[in-house]
């Protein structure tokens, strides 16, 4: 009886920890989402300081996401940021709106193996 006991007790652990995590990175995703919906179409200073704000965002939160999410997505993510920096510095209008969208297709790689759905549990 005792091992049934401790044994629930650590499914209720894990679900619980399945359930912060799932929040957690939801929360970085809707954050994300709403920091890149933010820039203009076209590059400008304005988007310089909010894509500095989103990589420093980024790059607090990306050590903690890494416990559960593959370095694939971390990495793209991360580059794909890298690029939109990069696009609007040199002001590319057609790179800048190719890298925008790399970045919110990123964010939502990050997610992706993350919801509760059938497809992620086989």
């Amino acid at each position: 009886m005792r091992g049934f006991i401790i044994t629930s007790c650590l499914f209720i652990a894990l679900l619980i920890c399945v359930f912060l995590n799932y929040n957690y990175i939801n929360t970085v995703h809707s954050t994300m989402h709403e920091m890149v919906a933010q820039l203009s179409s076209e590059p400008s200073e304005y988007n310089d300081s909010l894509i500095k704000e989103l990589q420093k965002y980024w790059d607090k939160k990306s050590t903690i996401i890494s416990i559960s999410v593959s370095f694939r997505e971390i990495d793209d993510l991360t580059n794909t940021i890298d690029s939109l920096a990069a696009a609007n510095q040199q002001n590319d209008c057609t790179q800048f709106a190719i890298q925008k969208e790399l970045v919110e297709n990123a964010i939502n790689a990050v997610i992706r193996l993350e919801q509760f759905s059938i497809k992620n549990i086989l």
